[in-house]
């Protein structure tokens, strides 16, 4: 999965770091064209891709850890 709505995880979905509309990315081009509030701060292209590469590291480890639970909770 490099994008979805992080509803599809349920409950297990709900804190995990996602755009404005929702949506959890995995990759960096996902990040890239995600719709985020930077209210107001300019970016270098390069600023944009470090913290694209950060937010996309973070949201696999969060994703790692929701689908760990999930798991955990289908076995019980």
């Amino acid at each position: 999965m490099s994008s979805f709505h992080k509803t599809k995880l349920g409950r297990f979905g709900e804190n995990l770091t996602a755009d404005m509309d929702g949506y959890v990315h995995t990759t960096i081009a996902g990040w890239m064209s995600a719709n985020v509030d930077f209210a107001g701060e300019r970016m270098t292209r390069k600023q944009l891709r470090n913290w694209a590469r950060e937010q996309a590291a973070e949201s696999r480890k969060q994703l790692a850890q929701a689908e760990e639970g999930l798991a955990e909770w289908r076995s019980e």
